[in-house]
């Protein structure tokens, strides 16, 4: 009879290991489903609260702007430019003594490839002379602010380079300096 006890405790033994192997395997697969079922739930989540866009550029309209500036160097007789009686820009150094006057010419076109009200607006075209790094003195304001306009601006106008000459000198005797270069700026 004792053996037949211990072969029922035995199995006793190995039927309860059964369970709790059986118990420790369900266990993992229950936390391993939980953790799946947790990323898939932050997922889903995720992708439904990330909108739906698309951006798209559309060109409406293509525009250009250009401003042109030219001069033309009048000069009194002379040997450094052979006589050489007017100077265009590019073509050589500008000495104050030898130039009468300066004829500049500005223009200024906006223009676009579809057809539009425009309307342009600027302060001012001013002459200033300067002594580099002494001073700068606005001599005049050739055009004034018209207060709009179509997409062209144009603008002639002429320089008395004597006139400028004798203005830098008169600054020169006020403040005690004195330049070899002067810089007219438009």
């Amino acid at each position: 009879m004792k053996a037949k006890n211990g072969g029922l405790i035995s199995r006793m033994a190995g039927h309860m290991k059964l369970k709790m192997l059986m118990k420790a395997k369900t266990a993992i697969f229950f936390t391993l489903f939980l953790i799946l079922t947790m990323i898939s739930i932050a997922g889903v989540a995720i992708a439904h609260s990330t909108p739906v866009e698309e951006k798209k550029s559309t060109t409406l309209c293509s525009y250009i702007h250009m401003g042109r500036y030219d001069y033309v160097a009048n000069l009194r007789p002379n040997i450094l430019y052979e006589n050489q009686l007017t100077l265009h820009p590019g073509e050589g150094t500008l000495y104050i003594r030898m130039v009468k006057d300066l004829d500049i010419d500005f223009s200024y076109e906006f223009s676009c490839n579809r057809p539009a009200d425009i309307e342009t607006e600027f302060n001012s075209i001013s002459v200033d002379l300067e002594a580099p790094g002494k001073w700068v003195l606005q001599v005049e304001n050739v055009l004034e602010n018209s207060g709009g306009g179509s997409g062209e601006l144009s603008a002639e106008f002429s320089i008395g380079v004597a006139w400028l000459n004798g203005l830098a000198n008169a600054i020169e005797e006020e403040t005690g300096t004195s330049s070899s270069t002067y810089n007219i700026i438009i």
